[in-house]
Parts: structure tokens; sequence; C-alpha cells
């Protein structure tokens, strides 16, 4: 069953230092080998970094952490916390990303392990496809999947 929400999408500096908390506990809990809260930090604090949090009911509900080269993205971490997930969060990132980026960017490129169907079928679902399978590169012996995203040409 979906469900009817309000949420906000910011990438503010100052909101993203107040959420540095939550999204370490996010993170502790969905990640084998999460990112440290130095790690957060630095990402935050780099000028070529991208990054969105979604805020639903003044709660973090996901965060999408990427960076900027020339005109592409790379996505790094796209995670919604775990009792929030299959209600469109995960996607309403990705769309932002996207409406964000979509004029000065080509592509977004992400690698996805083989084995999270949801976050596979998200992709996919977005637009992504697969340019390259790396096999067993995850300590659970999952390939690694290699996704871009094009956006549709400018003229």
């Amino acid at each position: 069953m979906r469900v009817d929400f309000s949420r906000t999408i910011v990438s503010d500096p100052t909101i993203l230092q107040t959420c540095l908390d939550s999204i370490c506990a996010i993170e502790n809990s969905t990640f084998n080998r999460p990112w440290s809260r130095a790690d957060f930090f630095q990402e935050i604090n780099d000028v070529n970094s991208r990054i969105l949090v979604l805020l639903n009911e003044n709660q973090l509900r996901g965060y999408l952490f990427s960076r900027l080269a020339v005109d592409e993205i790379s996505i790094n971490k796209l995670c919604v916390h775990p009792d929030f997930r299959g209600r469109g969060f995960g996607k309403a990132l990705l769309c932002e990303l996207f409406d964000r980026n979509c004029k000065r960017c080509r592509s977004v490129f992400l690698e996805v392990d083989s084995q999270n169907i949801p976050a596979v079928s998200l992709y996919t679902g977005a637009g992504f496809s697969v340019i390259r399978v790396r096999k067993k590169i995850y300590a659970n012996g999952a390939d690694a999947l290699e996704m871009v995203y094009k956006f549709p040409r400018r003229s």
C-alpha cells in the first residue's frame, strides 16, 4: 500500500549538518560497511558534492550523496530509512537529483549490489541501464552492476 505523504527535499549545508546524526543512524542500520561520520562531514563540505535529504514529518527519511564532475554525476549513496522503504522516497530523491541537474549534465552513474533487488528495481524503473557487471565484488559474493542514466539530449 502506498502512503500519501508531504515531503521536503533540502540541500542546504546548515540543515545537512543538523541531520548528520540521523544520517549516520540510518547508514549504520543499513550497510555492512557504513560510511563514518567523518566521511559524511567531508562530503557535506566538499564543493563538488551534491547532497539531498528527504524530510517527512520533520524527520529524516532518506538521503542521496552524489558528486558532480564536469557534466556527469556519480551517486555514491542513496538510502531510505528501513521503516519507510517502498513508499516512493527513493524515487523522490532520484527525481529531485534529475530535476536539479538535467540542464547541466549528460549522465548519472552508480554502482549497486546485484542482489539488492529493490534498489536495482528503483534504478531500472527510473531509466538507468546496466553498462558493466563486475563479478563477485561485494563481501557477500554478489556482482556489482554499474549503471547509467542518460539525460535526453538538449537542443
